[in-house]
């Protein structure tokens, strides 16, 4: 979720650089598995996330606390 957040432009509420379908909510049937329910709402399901924001930003924290030292 942060993610997706930090992934947002600033002139649409999507996050840009991720892919997603929009698709109806599964419901859990009895056995715990999921069950198609077309009668549902609509849940995005992302296909595509844009990781690499998420791995710069890890990889220079990990740079100045290793500058700490």
């Amino acid at each position: 979720m942060v993610l997706l957040t930090a992934l947002q432009s600033s002139f649409e509420t999507d996050p840009s650089s991720s892919r997603y379908v929009l698709e109806h909510a599964p419901k859990i049937n009895d056995s715990g598995l999921y069950e198609e329910n077309p009668s549902s709402r609509n849940i995005r399901v992302y296909r595509n996330l844009d990781i690499r924001l998420m791995f710069e930003d890890f990889f220079a924290k990990l740079i100045l606390f290793n500058e700490r030292d």
